[in-house]
């Protein structure tokens, strides 16, 4: 049986409560049944354990795969269906999946990071690439969220927090919601996005090149794909990073031919920087504050 660390463990427990307890309790059952049921080997987890507990695999035909299970969420969920629904067009393919239980995954291997190569003009190039071959029309009937809905609602709540803290000016929500009006009256049609696209959910695979993995899955205007690449994983001191900045929307705006790729990562950065208002600075919120401040300049 495969370890499981107790930063997983803490991680679960203190997002989900009793009922993340619960499942780490049975845990190790699931993992034993998924092995028996799809005929697996387990060995290591990952080195990155976060939400879910993912841990590399081989099947008795010596496939190496890799098997992820979560506590029952809507991202779950979610994950799944996006999957099944992208069928590995630029992005990891779901070989089996039990809905909000399991999922088993094909290896990627070397599974380097994009953000490994060390190079902002060929990642955000890179990462373009990804964001096309991703493009995939919403389905008629499915079990996303809508995120400009979310957006929407997280930006109206900010609104009412700033009155007790004033962590950034309002008038960057303005600013926001402005943006997400030009999508809303584009005409163009929403999409399903992955919605976490940032450097670590985009690896190098020896035989398909760079794909996705990870996707949250829900429902918006395709512009909006840009967001969560623009602000993560730059490199030195955030309050030195704004040619970074630009220099990754300059080229995604050339490469996805949307002249509002500023615009478009406002949104995301604005919503994210919502949910942080009346904590505590940390780095997280002091990179949103550093990308917010130079997209609304």
């Amino acid at each position: 049986m495969p370890a499981i660390p107790d930063s997983f463990e803490k991680l679960v427990s203190e997002g989900h409560g009793a009922k993340g307890r619960e499942w780490l309790r049975h845990l190790p059952d699931l993992l034993n049944d998924l092995a028996r049921d799809w005929k697996l080997t387990l060995h290591e987890p990952v080195d990155n354990l976060k939400g879910n507990y993912v841990v590399y695999a081989e099947t008795t035909a010596g496939t190496r795969v890799v098997l992820k299970v979560g506590v029952p969420q809507l991202d779950f969920r979610t994950e799944i269906e996006a999957l099944n629904i992208y069928q590995g067009r630029g992005i990891v393919r779901s070989l089996e999946s039990i809905p909000e239980r399991a999922l088993l995954l094909e290896r990627i291997i070397p599974g380097t990071r994009l953000n490994d190569l060390k190079n902002n003009r060929d990642e955000a190039r890179i990462a373009a690439g990804v964001i096309e071959r991703l493009r995939t029309p919403a389905p008629v009937k499915h079990n996303f969220p809508n995120w400009m809905g979310r957006v929407e609602t997280r930006f109206r709540k900010g609104r009412l927090e700033l009155n007790e803290h004033a962590d950034f000016p309002d008038s960057w929500i303005d600013q926001a919601e402005a943006a997400v009006k030009v999508c809303r009256e584009s005409g163009e049609d929403d999409v399903l996005l992955h919605g976490d696209l940032h450097h670590h959910n985009i690896l190098l695979d020896h035989k398909r090149g760079w794909i996705a993995i990870d996707p949250k899955g829900v429902i918006g205007h395709p512009g909006l794909e840009v967001g969560r690449y623009s602000f993560n994983w730059l490199p030195g001191p955030i309050e030195n990073a704004g040619p970074f900045m630009n220099e990754r929307m300059t080229i995604l705006s050339e490469e996805l031919g949307d002249s509002r790729v500023r615009e478009r990562a406002l949104v995301d950065v604005i919503q994210c920087l919502c949910q942080t208002i009346g904590k505590e600075r940390n780095s997280w919120k002091n990179t949103l504050f550093h990308a917010g401040r130079f997209l609304t300049e």
